[in-house]
This record gives C-alpha cells, sequence and structure tokens, in this order.
C-alpha cells in the first residue's frame, strides 16, 4: 500500500506495522466470502465493497486483493492519489477497484467541503463554505492513470 510522508498518522502507522487495522480487515473479508457464497447459491451477483472514506486504501486493496470488487470514495485528493499509485503498482487490482476522488454528501443541492491537516485528520470546515453551490454534473469515477 503507498503511504504518505507529510506527518500522516495514518501512513506512519502503515509503516510501523505493515498493515491498518488488520482484524477488521478480517472480518470484512469473512462477511465478504459469506456473503459471495449466498449469493452465489441463489443465482445473483456477487457482493461489492462500498468503501467510503477510503483513505489510503487499506480495506479497499486487501478486499480486492482476494477478489471482491469495490467502490472507493475518498475526498481528500493526497490519499486519492496515493491509493491510485497502490492500484497502479497493483494493475490486477485496478480492475475490480473503482476510485471516486470527491466527497459523499446528503444533498446534491450542497457541495461538500473537506478540510483536513497533513495529519489526515478532518475538521469541520467553516460554516461559509458549507453552504457552496453545488457542482453542475455529477462525478465521475477515477480509473487508474498510471505513466508506463
Amino acid at each position: 500500500m503507498r503511504t504518505r510522508r507529510d506527518g500522516d498518522e495514518i501512513s506512519a502507522s502503515v509503516r510501523r506495522a505493515g498493515q491498518w487495522e488488520a482484524g477488521l480487515v478480517h472480518e470484512i473479508l469473512a462477511r465478504l466470502r459469506a456473503a459471495a457464497a449466498a449469493a452465489d447459491a441463489a443465482g445473483q451477483r456477487p457482493p461489492v465493497l462500498l468503501d467510503i472514506g477510503a483513505n489510503l486504501g487499506a480495506f479497499a486493496l486487501a478486499v480486492a486483493s482476494a477478489g471482491h470488487r469495490v467502490i472507493a470514495i475518498e475526498a481528500l485528493a493526497a490519499n486519492a492519489v496515493a491509493l491510485r499509485r497502490s492500484l497502479c503498482r497493483n494493475p490486477a487490482l485496478g480492475d475490480r477497484v473503482l476510485l471516486f476522488d470527491k466527497a459523499l454528501g446528503a444533498s446534491a443541492e450542497l457541495n461538500c467541503v473537506i478540510v483536513s491537516g497533513i495529519d489526515n485528520k478532518v475538521r469541520s470546515a467553516p460554516p461559509e463554505l458549507r453552504r457552496a453551490p453545488a457542482p453542475s454534473r455529477a462525478p465521475q469515477p477515477r480509473r487508474r492513470v498510471c505513466s508506463s
């Protein structure tokens, strides 16, 4: 997994331990395996992990490595870049992960404004930024953009 070197606490933890929240990753994988088996038995499509706030991609990359599809949503540009770089380094995973480098909000009329320090901790946006007009088009996923 690609990490950041700008004081990000999650990156520092991954570099120290080699992973992020291993117990939760194993639980997610176990639940997805069970859901996939049930879907297969019922003749339905396999489950897809919706990773909202994907961060560096610890869950998305682990789930994709296990063969499942993932929709990853990450609003912080530095995290989305790191996740995209991880996907570029692991091309077999790229077809399983659909990355939206946008925020997700409850209202189509408002923009989501994310304020984060380099420590990767999201803070509340000032009130004047919370009511910004919404973009005129729906967000599109960004497929891998890897240089050769």
